[in-house]
């Protein structure tokens, strides 16, 4: 994804509650178990690798549950 750029993400868990945050992109969202998916809609404000945490605490391996977010520069264009 691009600077600019509305990102959409799909999040869904089967084992109990789960969490979402990319605290740059002010990216906060509770995920309740069950099949349907919580949808997150932001807009890209800047350039980076966007770490990605669960935040609620989920037991054993709660630590580990981490990702990261890449957005890219807008290239800029000739007039």
């Amino acid at each position: 994804m691009k600077v600019g750029e509305k990102g959409e993400l799909a999040v869904r868990t089967a084992d109990g509650v789960h969490g979402i945050e990319i605290k740059k992109l002010k990216v906060k969202k509770e995920i309740p178990r069950g099949t349907a998916p919580v949808m997150i809609e932001f807009t890209a404000t800047e350039a980076g690798r966007f770490p990605i945490v669960c935040s609620e605490y989920c037991g054993d391996g709660h630590d580990d549950m981490k990702g990261a977010l890449v957005v890219k520069a807008r290239e800029s264009q000739a007039p």
